[in-house]
Parts: C-alpha cells; sequence; structure tokens
C-alpha cells in the first residue's frame, strides 16, 4: 500500500479514496517493510541519479509522517512467531516477518500480493485491490 501511495493518480478512484480517508494514527509499518523499500529506493539510485532522489525524498517525507512507535521491530514475539509460519512448509522470509509482525500486534495486513499471505491462519488481509 505504501508504494502505491506514492503515486495517487495511477490508482483506482476507490483505492485512492480508501487510502486517503485511512487516519495515519492507525497505520503501522514493520521494519521490514521499510527495508524492503529502502533496497528499492538504493536499486534506483543505482540506475537514475534523478528518479532515485525522487523516490529517496518521497521515502523521507513518508517515514517523516509515521511516528517512531508506528513503525514495528522484529521482536523476539515476532521472530517466533515468524518461526512457525515456515513448518511444514517454507515461506519468502521477509513475508513471514511481515505477516508475523501484523499477527503478534493483532493487526490487518493490507497488501495487494495477498497470494503470499492468504494461506497463514488467523491473519486479517486487506486487499484494496480485489
Amino acid at each position: 500500500m505504501i508504494s502505491a501511495a506514492r503515486k495517487p493518480w495511477t490508482l483506482d478512484e476507490r483505492v485512492a479514496q480508501t487510502i486517503g480517508s485511512l487516519p495515519l494514527q492507525t497505520a503501522y509499518v514493520s521494519v521490514i517493510t521499510l527495508m524492503e523499500l529502502e533496497i528499492g529506493v538504493i536499486s534506483m539510485e543505482r540506475r537514475d541519479r534523478q528518479q532515485g532522489a525522487d523516490l529517496r525524498q518521497w521515502l523521507r517525507s513518508r517515514r517523516a509522517e509515521l511516528a517512531d512507535s508506528q513503525i514495528l521491530p522484529v521482536t523476539e514475539l515476532v521472530a517466533l512467531r515468524c518461526a512457525t509460519l515456515h513448518v511444514p512448509d517454507r515461506r519468502p522470509r521477509n513475508d513471514s516477518l511481515i505477516a508475523a509482525t501484523a499477527l503478534v500486534h493483532g493487526l490487518t495486513l493490507v497488501t495487494r500480493n495477498v497470494a503470499d499471505f492468504d494461506t497463514i491462519d488467523g491473519l486479517r488481509i486487506l486487499n484494496l485491490w480485489a
């Protein structure tokens, strides 16, 4: 959802309105999501300086909108919950950490990438694009 919000003019009107109506103080972000965004920015900076600079500014500005308490770390509880998501079938580690963070904190995961998460028992998923 974070990266989709970067270009609201490309979003379906219903999705853009929903994202715009969500109170920012109720949003939480996993440090894993921040890491994935940072990797994307660094990759773009290597390929295209100007677009990389634009992305860097966008990410800094989005991060500044969030209180530190809205950035959720990988704690011992999150790590242990993540481990249970790998048995009997392994999953991508980043997705598992993001899902475990949502589960531990009782949050709904907002994503359009439902296929990587929909088999996780107890995980609430919201796909604004569906």
